[in-house]
């Protein structure tokens, strides 16, 4: 299961987000979700397909792994 989720999760390796996924501009909704981060909430964003709603995610995701160097971690296995 670990293989699978590495693969499909590159950025866990290379520690950098594809270009094509991180527009420059970000969203309002990246800031809020920005601001709720230290809150270790769960934090749900709908809507209808097609709106942008996995953009912000890849956007925190780039931000996190460039200005944070975070990540998670559960036992050996790093997560993101």
């Amino acid at each position: 299961m670990h293989d699978i989720l590495r693969e499909i999760n590159e950025w866990w390796e290379t520690k950098e987000i594809l270009k094509e996924l991180v527009p420059n501009t970000r969203r309002m909704v990246f800031n809020d979700i920005v601001d709720m981060l230290d809150d270790r909430r769960i934090i749900e964003i709908t809507g209808p397909r097609k709106t942008g709603k996995t953009t912000p995610m890849f956007q925190l995701m780039d931000m996190l792994i460039k200005e944070k160097n975070e990540y998670f971690y559960e036992g050996n296995h790093r997560f993101f």
